[in-house]
C-alpha cells in the first residue's frame, strides 16, 4: 500500500512534536524554579518570624514548639504546592499546543490537530491530515514558540528567594552569637536570650531599716535606656500588699520611700 504522505511531511512530523516536547520541558523547569524561589523566600520569612517572636516574648518550650510547628507546616505547604505539584502535574502535548495557540492565534487549532493526528488514529482523510500537519509545521518554523514562555515571574521569584537567603546569611555572620542562641532554641535548647536591659545599682539598699528611716535608692539603666522610659520601684511592708512608685530620672534626686523593712524586689519598667 502506498502512503499519501510525502517524504517532506513525514520528516516534518517528529520535528514539530520535538518542538512541543521542548516547550513542555521548559514549562516544567520554569514552574519548578518559580516554586523553589517561593519556597526559599517563605522558609526564610517564616523562620525569621518565629525567631523574632521568640526573642520578643522569650517563649517557654511549649509555645516555642507551637510556633516552630506552624512555621514548619507553612514550609511543607509551600514545598508541596509550588514544587511537588508542578513536578507531578500531567502536561500533555495537547495542553502545550492549546496554550501556544492562545499565544499565537494564527495557528487556528492546527497545533492541537497535528498532535491528535500524529499521536492517535483519528478517522479522516489522510490527505487532509497531511495538509494540516504541513501547514502547522511551516507556521511553527516561521515563529519563535519560546516567546510564549514568560520568565519574568521566575526571575522575580528566584530573586526574592536568593535575596532572602543572602539576608539570612548576612544576619547570621553579623549576629553570630544571637544566631547560635536562636539555633539552640529552635532545637528546644535551654539557652537564654541576652537581656535587653541592664540595671546598675548606684546606691544599694541597707540590710535593715529602722522605722521612719529615709531610704535612698539610686540606679542607672546602662543598657536599654530610652526616652520616655518610666522607672518603677516595687516595695512591700512586712507581709502587706506590694506597692509601686515611679522613680525620677534625675539621679541627684532619689525617691524618698518612708520605711521599707521588708522590701523584696525592685525592677524598672
Amino acid at each position: 500500500m502506498i502512503s499519501s504522505a510525502s517524504p517532506q511531511d513525514t520528516q516534518a512530523k517528529p520535528a514539530l512534536l520535538d518542538s512541543l516536547s521542548s516547550i513542555r520541558r521548559k514549562v516544567r523547569v520554569l514552574s519548578v524554579m518559580y516554586g523553589v524561589g517561593i519556597v526559599l523566600a517563605s522558609a526564610v520569612g517564616l523562620i525569621l518570624a518565629a525567631v523574632f517572636l521568640d526573642y520578643l516574648l522569650n517563649l517557654p518550650v511549649v509555645p516555642r514548639l507551637m510556633f516552630l510547628a506552624a512555621a514548619f507546616a507553612g514550609i511543607v505547604y509551600t514545598v508541596w504546592n509550588y514544587v511537588f505539584k508542578p513536578i507531578a502535574a500531567r502536561l500533555s502535548l495537547g495542553d502545550v499546543a492549546g496554550r501556544l495557540e492562545n499565544a499565537f492565534p494564527q495557528f487556528d487549532d492546527r497545533l492541537r490537530s497535528t498532535v491528535d493526528f500524529v499521536r492517535s488514529d483519528l478517522p479522516g482523510s489522510p490527505m487532509m491530515k497531511d495538509r494540516v500537519i504541513g501547514e502547522a509545521d511551516r507556521m511553527a518554523a516561521s515563529v519563535n514558540l519560546n516567546t510564549a514562555l514568560s520568565a519574568k515571574p521566575v526571575v522575580f521569584s528566584m530573586g526574592a528567594g536568593i535575596l532572602a537567603l543572602g539576608l539570612s546569611i548576612l544576619l547570621i555572620f553579623s549576629y553570630f552569637g544571637l544566631a547560635r542562641i536562636a539555633l539552640s532554641r529552635m532545637m528546644l535548647g535551654a539557652d537564654k536570650w541576652p537581656r535587653r536591659t541592664q540595671i546598675d545599682v548606684i546606691k544599694g539598699l541597707p540590710a535593715k531599716v529602722a522605722a521612719g528611716q529615709r531610704i535612698e535608692l539610686r540606679m542607672r539603666l546602662s543598657k536599654g535606656d530610652k526616652q520616655g522610659l518610666k522607672p518603677k520601684v516595687y516595695y512591700q511592708y512586712d507581709n502587706g500588699a506590694v506597692q509601686q512608685q515611679f522613680m525620677t530620672r534625675n539621679e541627684d534626686e532619689p525617691i524618698p520611700l518612708r520605711s521599707m523593712p521588708a522590701a523584696r524586689r525592685c525592677r524598672c519598667g
